[in-house]
């Protein structure tokens, strides 16, 4: 069963529209969503892997992920006041059966002309320092995220929180487009090759910082330092990878760092075995 994506700007106790109260007694289950563009309402073309989500129980989810949005932005004081609102605080939180994270990917991406630089094998033509800052601040985002979980008083306290891996972008000049337009990017595609890196190289050195972000967002859920109440699902090797060189739709690839809808529905199906029925 597909469940009702919201906008968090449409939540409303407006009996008119009783669908857009997480409250409705219709809802078997209740989910907020915060993330970047792979759980983001508002992308061009429209779709995303939350709506690719098959639940057994009529759900709703209250969306507050931005797409371009980094994990670190999400945690810091400015952005996080409506994660806080709608977690933590008795008169403006929902009772959620579990919150789901979408971030990291951003983080990385975003970094990468400071972590890349020019050299003829894969690890020199990675700033394994600067890697390691970004994924330290990776891992420190959702630590902050969890334990504004678990404050004093809130609603929320030890409810799951579900985050995933990404999957393996190929480096390549393909932007979003919009009716032909290019609207954003290439991402990954500009930072290679500003840094003149030979193409021969661009795959596995994207895979490999693909496989440190990958690595960093698992190991927050074990050891003697996991979070409490904090899963992870891997989602590596999940798409069909698009290929090198391509400008448009590849493989399960709707352009460089984003699947098309049929991508989504394979990710979708792994995320939807870890959230509570």
């Amino acid at each position: 069963m597909k469940p009702y994506v919201l906008a968090h700007g449409a939540v409303t106790k407006d009996q008119r529209y009783p669908g857009n109260d997480p409250d409705d007694k219709r809802y078997k289950r209740r989910y907020l969503a915060e993330g970047d563009s792979w759980f983001s309402l508002g992308g061009v073309p429209y779709e995303n892997l939350l709506m690719e989500l098959d639940l057994p129980a009529r759900a709703v989810i209250v969306n507050i992920a931005e797409s371009g949005d980094e994990i670190v932005r999400m945690a810091s004081p400015s952005r996080v006041k409506a994660f806080t609102r709608l977690v933590v605080r008795k008169a403006t939180a929902y009772e959620w059966d579990a919150i789901l994270l979408s971030g990291g990917g951003n983080d990385l991406i975003d970094r990468a002309g400071a972590i890349l630089r020019s050299g003829s094998t894969v690890d020199a033509c990675i700033n394994q320092t600067e890697l390691a800052k970004c994924m330290r601040e990776v891992a420190t985002a959702y630590r902050a995220l969890a334990e504004i979980r678990d404050g004093a008083n809130s609603v929320n306290a030890g409810v799951p929180m579900i985050a995933h891996t990404y999957d393996y972008p190929t480096p390549r000049n393909a932007p979003a487009l919009f009716f032909g337009s290019k609207v954003r990017g290439p991402w990954l595609f500009d930072a290679f090759s500003e840094k003149q890196i030979d193409e021969n190289l661009w795959v596995p050195v994207a895979d490999r910082l693909m496989a440190a972000l990958a690595e960093t967002i698992l190991g927050l859920a074990t050891g003697p330092r996991r979070i409490a109440q904090f899963s992870v699902v891997e989602t590596r090797n999940t798409l069909d990878r698009a290929e090198l060189g391509s400008t448009k739709k590849s493989g399960d690839w709707r352009n460089e760092i984003h699947p098309w809808k049929g991508g989504y529905a394979k990710l979708a199906a792994r995320l939807a075995t870890a959230i509570p029925a």
